[in-house]
């Protein structure tokens, strides 16, 4: 009967192990929680560029803004997280300091002989009220064991949403890639456009500097060539024209279309660091929550330990009884 009320002792200080580990699941739980509900972006929210098109320098501005507030929510989660894993050390810690004492506890409890007399009557009730402290604790690991089953559910439901935003990652680059060549066409679009223009110029210095020869009625210059030169001139005067004017226009198109590219580009950036962050954040969960169903199996051993001592000191009373 000592050697059994000893190994009762051990479970229970176990016990208070188990109850350690499920406020550090309970802890993570909540702390993902609320960092779900920090990070996660708003959908109103709407793109600098387009609300700013006329001042490129307004929309950079905010630009900037919303990056660095989003610097200082990230700064403020990864504060929260070491928090959380400095307890997380501590907690270890006095796991650890109860095992050490676990284990002193049995190597005292081994070196006591067992006792075949039969034990006096004013010990009863103290087995009574212990064996009610077992069942309770009994009913508290039950429900830690209920809990454990859904995290273990949100844990499947975890892995399910990352395999899905690595599958958005994915779809972003490929988007990213395509509002970069379109944005390296509109650059080139802009670099002939102003060749184009300076060509243009260059023609109606040369023609400024005909009509000024044909002004001056003394120049011996033969006017046939200089008429022929003047229509070939307008003709191409005309030419470059409509050049520029279609180029204008595909300057226009081609400006708007930067617009919204640029507008495209930096929102799928920032989707992407949105994404990345939220695969890291949920792959270190992960691992933790997996530790934790570590530890929650080694709870379910020990709980099938407690029922096995508890059927022994059932019978174990129901024969005192029968003696008394």
């Amino acid at each position: 009967m000592i050697v059994i009320l000893s190994n009762i002792s051990v479970g229970v200080w176990e016990i208070l192990i188990f109850q350690l580990g499920a406020m550090v699941l309970g802890f993570f739980i909540h702390f993902f929680i609320v960092s779900k509900k920090t990070v996660t972006p708003k959908s109103s929210d709407h793109s600098v560029l387009a609300e700013s098109s006329i001042d490129p320098g307004e929309w950079k501005l905010k630009f900037l803004e919303n990056e660095e507030s989003q610097k200082k929510t990230v700064d403020q989660l990864q504060k929260e997280l070491e928090a959380a894993r400095e307890n997380e050390e501590l907690l270890n810690i006095e796991v650890e300091e109860l095992k050490k004492l676990i284990k002193e506890t049995r190597e005292s409890a081994t070196s006591i002989k067992p006792v075949t007399s039969s034990l006096p009557d004013y010990l009863l009730p103290d087995q009574h009220q212990r064996l009610i402290r077992l069942q309770e604790e009994l009913d508290h690991l039950r429900d830690k064991e209920r809990r454990h089953a859904e995290t273990q559910s949100i844990n499947d439901q975890l892995t399910v949403q990352l395999r899905e935003w690595k599958k958005i990652n994915l779809e972003q680059e490929t988007l990213i890639r395509q509002l970069k060549q379109e944005q390296y066409l509109a650059v080139e679009m802009k670099e002939r456009l102003h060749q184009t223009q300076e060509e243009f110029q260059a023609l109606q210095i040369r023609l400024q500097k005909m009509e000024t020869l044909l002004s001056h009625p003394h120049r011996s210059y033969e006017m046939d060539e200089l008429q022929q030169n003047y229509l070939r001139l307008s003709k191409e005067y005309d030419e470059l024209r409509m050049k520029q004017i279609t180029i204008l226009e595909e300057n226009q198109r081609l400006t708007r279309l930067l617009a919204d590219t640029e507008d495209k580009l930096r929102e799928a950036s920032f989707n992407r660091q949105t994404l990345l962050k939220k695969i890291s954040y949920l792959e270190e969960l992960n691992f933790d929550l997996q530790q934790l169903s570590g530890h929650n199996k080694k709870l379910e051993m020990q709980l099938k330990r407690l029922t096995e001592i508890d059927n022994l000191l059932s019978r174990t009373t129901g024969g005192r009884k029968p003696e008394a």
